[in-house]
């Protein structure tokens, strides 16, 4: 399975930050207290996306080519869910009459025009 975005993905354009940096500024987390809970998300949303995309972003001389910047925005806004929903057992705010929770499904549309399809 590919894992470009996992080892490379970068946030910060201009690599003056960590991937953690901007992570605790996007969900304006301040201090370190979160710092393990988000990256552990950081990571898993990674490797989700890495599943999803099934593709190791080479060039045409099997060079490392850049990964698009709308995968970085997922990765961030499933980190930022998954932090937000981390207590409440939830996936999104929807709730029934009966009191039972609504699960939705993420959205990976981000990710779909990037994505690898096996066999076409």
């Amino acid at each position: 399975m590919p894992t470009a975005i996992y080892d490379r993905l970068q946030l910060d354009p201009s690599e003056s930050k960590t991937n953690l940096e901007v992570v605790k500024e996007f969900l304006r987390v301040d201090g370190s207290a979160e710092d393990v809970t988000l990256t552990l998300a950081l990571n898993a949303a990674k490797r989700c996306a890495d599943r999803i995309v099934n593709k190791e972003y080479l060039d045409d001389d099997g060079e490392d080519a850049e990964i698009p910047e709308d995968v970085g925005m997922w990765v961030l806004q499933a980190v930022g869910r998954w932090y937000e929903l981390r207590a409440s057992g939830k996936t999104n705010e929807a709730m029934s009459m009966l009191g039972s929770t609504t699960w939705g499904d993420m959205d990976t549309s981000l990710l779909f025009g990037n994505r690898k399809f096996v066999g076409f």
